[in-house]
Parts: C-alpha cells; sequence; structure tokens
C-alpha cells in the first residue's frame, strides 16, 4: 500500500491530477512555501550569514526530490579533480545511514574504506566510496563542523557536497544545479504539492546548470529550453551491465528488473535494448533483506527468467545476501566536461 501512495504522489508531483491531493497538501504547500522564502530572504539581507570555510566548496544539487543523477556526478567530478593532484572529499548527509550524522563520520580514507556497510553510511555514500579513487569520504549534516575536520585532519582543498543547495549555512564557492532533461520541475509546486524543494527563483544561485540526459534521448523539456539559455549537458551513458558475484557481463535479452530508488521508471527506460518482463520498484533508499533477495528470485523462478537486473545503488546493498548469483547491476558513467564547468575557477594553480 506504501508503495501504491508514493506512486501516486509522484505522479502528481509530475502532471496527474488529483482533487483528494490538491486539497490535502495546499495548506502544508503554502506554509512551506513561506518557510523557504523568509529564509532565503534573511540570508539576502545578511540577517542570517553564510560561514566560510578554508576548503573550496562545491556543491552538487538539485530542486527536485528523486533521482537527477547527483551520484555518478559526484563520483566522477571527485575523480576528476583527484587526478589533477587535488586533495579532495566528498561531504554528504549520509541520508538514511544508521550512523551518528551530528558528529563527523569518516567512511574512506583516500584509498582505504573504514565503514564498508551501507546500512551504516547509507547506499549512496557506500557506492561513493567503492567508485572513487584517492578521495576522503564523511559524513555529517553539520557541514562546517565537517570542513573543518578535513581542513585539520586531510588538509583537504576541495569538498564535493553531495547535495546541500538548500542548506545555506556553509558557503559554497561553486554551486552546480542539476535538473533532469524530461522531467524537469515537474508541476512547479513546492513540496508537498509538487517536487520542488525550494522554489524555482532561487535557480538564480547556481553558478552552473547541468541538464541531465538519460536513456539516450536528446529530448528536453521546453521549460528547459524556453526559460534557461545557459546550460550545460550532462549525458548519462550505459555502461556494463555486469552480474554482481563475479563481474560476467549480462548475455540475456529477457530480465526482471527491480530497484528502491526515486526515480525507478528512469532507471528502467534506461534499460531499453533489454526485453523486461517484469518490474519491481521499491521505495526510495529501500533497506533490503534475505526474504527481499528470496522473492526476488522466486518472481525470477516463476517467469522462467535468469537475470534480475538493478542499480549500482540497490546492489552495494544486497551483495551480502545469499542466492544472488543471478543479479547484475547496470553500470552509469556521466558523459559531462568538466574543463568547461570549471573554467576560470581558480583551484589548478
Amino acid at each position: 500500500m506504501a508503495f501504491n501512495i508514493k506512486k501516486k504522489i509522484t505522479d502528481f508531483h509530475y502532471g496527474k491530477k488529483s482533487a483528494l491531493l490538491t486539497a490535502l497538501f495546499i495548506l502544508p504547500t503554502v506554509f512551506y512555501f513561506l518557510f523557504i522564502n523568509i529564509k532565503n530572504f534573511l540570508y539576502k539581507i545578511n540577517f542570517l550569514k553564510e560561514t566560510v570555510v578554508e576548503p573550496f566548496i562545491i556543491c552538487v544539487g538539485n530542486l527536485t526530490t528523486g533521482g537527477v543523477g547527483k551520484t555518478p556526478v559526484v563520483i566522477e567530478l571527485a575523480n576528476f579533480l583527484a587526478e589533477k593532484n587535488l586533495q579532495v572529499a566528498i561531504l554528504s548527509r549520509g541520508y538514511q545511514g544508521k550512523l551518528d550524522n551530528k558528529k563527523v563520520n569518516l567512511i574512506k580514507n583516500f584509498d582505504k574504506i573504514l565503514i564498508d556497510d551501507p546500512i551504516l553510511s547509507g547506499d549512496e555514500v557506500n557506492l561513493i566510496s567503492k567508485k572513487t579513487k584517492n578521495v576522503v569520504v564523511v559524513t555529517s549534516s553539520n557541514r562546517i563542523k565537517a570542513a573543518k575536520y578535513l581542513k585539520e585532519n586531510f588538509n583537504i582543498q576541495v569538498i564535493i557536497m553531495d547535495d546541500g543547495f538548500s542548506n545555506r549555512k556553509i558557503k559554497k564557492n561553486l554551486s552546480l544545479l542539476l535538473i533532469d532533461s524530461k522531467s524537469a520541475f515537474g508541476n512547479g509546486f513546492c513540496l508537498p504539492m509538487g517536487p520542488l524543494r525550494e522554489p524555482l527563483s532561487e535557480i538564480k544561485r547556481a553558478d552552473k546548470i547541468i541538464v541531465v540526459q538519460k536513456g539516450g534521448s536528446g529530448e528536453i523539456n521546453p521549460y528547459i529550453t524556453k526559460n534557461m539559455k545557459d546550460f550545460e549537458i550532462c549525458k548519462m551513458i550505459k555502461g556494463e551491465i555486469y552480474n554482481i558475484k563475479t563481474g560476467e557481463i549480462l548475455d540475456k535479452k529477457e530480465v526482471l528488473a527491480f530497484s528502491g530508488i526515486g526515480a525507478p521508471d528512469k532507471f528502467y527506460s534506461i534499460l531499453n535494448d533489454l526485453e523486461i518482463k517484469k518490474t519491481i520498484s521499491f521505495d526510495d533508499h529501500f533497506e533490503y533483506n534475505q526474504k527481499t533477495v528470496d522473492m526476488i528470485n522466486e518472481k525470477l523462478k516463476s517467469l522462467n527468467l535468469k537475470a534480475a537486473v538493478t542499480t549500482e545503488k540497490d546492489m552495494v546493498k544486497i551483495l551480502k545476501f545469499q542466492n544472488v548469483d543471478n543479479f547484475y547491476a547496470l553500470k552509469l558513467k556521466p558523459l559531462i566536461n568538466f574543463n568547461k564547468i570549471l573554467d576560470n575557477v581558480n583551484l589548478f594553480n
């Protein structure tokens, strides 16, 4: 039931009308909208002040709930900067991880993963730790405290904030705002009436806008092309679909696809060259267990299929379970020109 409710809300956010949800959400939306605007106004007049920290802060964020593609971009950007011989760290809230994020949790010390458990650190953080090279990874809800910790303990030069566009407490040197090329801003309303965390007017705070294209389509939402003339394109290139245990490349066409992410339909659309016989969508950041894995295997058996395909974020959470020999993960790689995006940014002197 919970899954259906969430899907109905997502459908509502992206254009499907519902008189019931409109009635339920209109009043809290007004209060949320007022709260966000008052907060941003207080920062604008310097009644509230952003704290400046010594490391260079790059924020990779978005305006909407749900998956836009931040995690692959964060990984690619971190590896790009580390290859330039910069001391790089990634700072995340560790959303839905079990660690106490009021303190700073050291997840990865450059190339040594210290906490290799997605339940503790969060699935996105665990994937980031596995996919980055020569990068420090920490989680904390206190970005200022974490930035000082990273400077004092690792002499970090650049901190990449995974999410945090709405967090005004810490001063960002560069804000990269990601927008999905198709769904863009949904119905244009703030939460809970729509998917926006902040009003569209706050786009002006971004230094660079990056439009993320998934599934091989060059289609861009008309709102973006009409109202945003200056943006960069990030194409999510579909890589190998590999066995999560052996690394072998998928050689089957008929599959079951499952995911526990914010925008499951976008994931399924990327698998457009496969014959998806069944999809199973769980809540975002779903916590898998052996019973769930067994259920997926039962579905495979009943459909006479030999492969279940999921995302890498889901993959890190199911590796530890038994009977995942027929589970595969899709590798996504963002094709993005960081040299152009970071042009005139004083990082490499």
